[in-house]
């Protein structure tokens, strides 16, 4: 069987159990933390139509991703004030996913910032 690589750095990946963010959902705390007292998690467009399901942190957080991280050159960064709400998810369940031991981080946060990248570099490509 093939395995699966990262969609950034080719690494192996590895399934892991995960809360339902895609930014943080994979770290030990985060599911600690749910398993405990649950979250709230919202589906953000982040970037014409390329959305992230996002915890309270990391939707306020997420403007610190430097520019050249998501793929800007030009100094553009995605803040709170820049993400369009989709939905709120009702009932948040832990989750797997796919995770980058390279990157530190999960599959559906990989698959965004490669295509992410694609969107800016080529508008038309997706």
């Amino acid at each position: 069987m093939k395995k699966e690589q990262c969609p950034l750095c080719y690494t192996d990946v590895e399934v892991t159990p995960c809360t339902p963010c895609h930014d943080c959902g994979h770290f030990e705390k985060e599911i600690e933390k749910f398993k405990n007292h649950g979250g709230n998690f919202t589906v953000y467009d982040l970037y014409e139509g390329l959305t992230l399901q996002l915890c309270d942190f990391c939707k306020i957080d997420f403007g610190s991703y430097k520019s050249e991280f998501l793929g800007f050159k030009d100094g553009t960064t995605i803040g709170f004030e820049n993400m369009n709400f989709v939905k709120t998810i009702d009932s948040p369940k832990m989750e797997k996913d796919k995770f980058c031991p390279e990157c530190s981080m999960r599959m559906k946060f990989l698959v965004f910032i490669r295509d992410l990248r694609e969107k800016i570099n080529n508008p038309d490509a997706l």
